[in-house]
């Protein structure tokens, strides 16, 4: 099963990239842009654990790069420890691959309603994105074994949401260029 789920990945890229090239995913997109075009919010913060979380150093670095202030914090430091970050000027990008992390799901029952949450997850019905206002859905499809489709998706998922902030686009094409990289690999 672990085998097959790797070699599953680029169907899940490709399935991933199909949804948000359609009409619903695209206003997905569209309406975090707008969300955070309205001078709001001065900073992004993104949380995750494990692998949600390197993703979350990745998209925190690009953003930066282009000139939008974003931090990357650990769920549970965040929980515990950094919850001041979380003030009305923040919008949190959470990623969970199942939606139901536990430090996750803490943080979000502890902030209360009035913090904005964009949601990064691969289970539309789970926890987080039922709380959150917007959700980027990876189609990583079901995962049994370590998580392999959903990490490539969440990062793809992030990567669309990077280049849509700063203004700059992802052309589909990309998506099946990689998707036929992995698979040459595999």
């Amino acid at each position: 099963p672990f085998l097959q789920e790797i070699f599953e990945q680029p169907k899940a890229v490709k399935d991933t990239a199909s949804y948000h090239y359609s009409q619903s995913g695209r206003n997905v997109f569209r309406s975090i842009s707008d969300l955070w075009n309205t001078g709001v919010y001065r900073r992004m913060v993104f949380t995750g654990m494990g692998s949600s979380y390197f993703i979350s150093e990745s998209a925190a670095c690009l953003l930066n790069s282009y000139g939008i202030d974003a931090c990357a914090i650990n769920s549970g430091e965040l929980l515990h420890y950094r919850k001041a970050m979380l003030g009305s000027d923040a919008l949190l990008v959470c990623i969970s691959q199942s939606g139901e992390s536990y430090e996750v799901v803490k943080l979000l029952e502890s902030i209360g309603t009035d913090i904005k949450v964009v949601a990064v997850t691969n289970e539309p019905g789970s926890t987080l994105a039922r709380r959150a206002s917007h959700v980027l859905l990876c189609k990583a499809g079901t995962e049994e074994m370590t998580s392999t489709k959903t990490f490539i998706t969440c990062w793809q998922c992030i990567l669309m949401l990077v280049y849509a902030l700063a203004g700059r686009t992802v052309e589909q094409s990309l998506w099946d260029e990689i998707a036929a990289d992995i698979e040459a690999v595999l």
